[in-house]
């Protein structure tokens, strides 16, 4: 009898122990990921590669626990810092599986949404509002859609929202600084390119559109000069170099004017995608 209740006590003593050293590991886990010195140390030297290959152990030893959310949050911003969206769009959805008791309600799909928004697709955006079921991502959408098409995005969609969200202010406010815009027409800078540099002058390429001019200039009056001496082989030669030049100044003032757009247009979208948003995304990783 003794002896049954000696081996039920070093087995309680056993299994406490064990507890014990389970604590002992996740707790090492949780202050690995922050406070680990060779991680701050990876980090530090700029070496996030290494760092998030030590974090990612710690993590799977802790993984479901709240200390291996820590970890998981800490991979999920050196991902976020480098850029890695493809890396960030996978590790969401892994987060989402192993910590889905430990995040908010509906936080998975809307990180789904948030890294959409990153990627910049808008149709991507829309599938995936689509499956979350969720509200209030709608403006994600709107905000990808206008970076995408930004000169001929329907800016009374962002004026329907404006009142109620400063993401939709801004993005209105932005649509309508449009028609202040320099815009120059590619079919009007062509047309002007009969005359040689007017096209290219007009786009605001003024040096090149004189050095257009003065060579053109140069050019025909060679022709006119040889075919008045008939000096013909000569007349022929210079009048199909000039003709080469003619036709070049003219699309150069067509594509001079097309660039100007595309700058401006490139200018615009950029605003746009800088237009703050609050991303849960960002609050999460650490």
């Amino acid at each position: 009898m003794n002896g049954r209740k000696a081996a039920r006590a070093r087995r309680a003593v056993w299994a406490a122990l064990a507890g014990c050293a389970l604590q002992l590991g996740v707790a090492r886990s949780a202050a690995a990921c922050r406070d680990d010195a060779l991680v701050r140390e990876l980090r530090d030297s700029g070496d996030d590669f290494r760092a998030v290959t030590v974090l990612r152990q710690r993590e799977l030893e802790a993984r479901g626990t709240p200390q291996g959310l820590e970890c998981a949050r800490l991979i999920l911003g050196a991902y976020l810092r480098h850029g890695e969206l493809d890396l960030v769009d996978d590790w969401v959805t892994r987060m989402g599986r192993s910590y889905a008791s430990l995040l908010p309600a509906g936080a998975g799909s809307r990180l789904h949404v948030e890294v959409a928004y990153l990627l910049g697709g808008s149709p991507e955006i829309r599938r995936r509002v689509a499956e979350s079921g969720l509200s209030g991502l709608g403006r994600l959408d709107l905000l990808a859609r206008a970076a995408e098409g930004p000169l001929s995005f329907d800016a009374r969609e962002a004026a329907a929202c404006a009142a109620r969200d400063p993401a939709c202010a801004e993005l209105s406010r932005l649509l309508d600084e449009r028609p202040r815009l320099p815009h120059k027409s590619p079919g009007l800078a062509a047309a002007l390119g009969l005359v040689p540099g007017l096209g290219q002058v007009y786009a605001g390429r003024v040096l090149a559109g004189l050095g257009s001019f003065l060579l053109n200039g140069f050019l025909i009056g060679t022709t006119a000069f040889a075919i008045y001496r008939q000096e013909y082989a000569l007349s022929v030669f210079a009048g199909g170099i000039s003709l080469a030049f003619y036709s070049g100044g003219v699309y150069a003032g067509y594509e001079a004017a097309r660039r100007v757009n595309e700058r401006e247009e490139e200018s615009l979208r950029a605003r746009i995608r800088s237009v703050p948003v609050e991303l849960q995304l960002s609050k999460l990783a650490l």
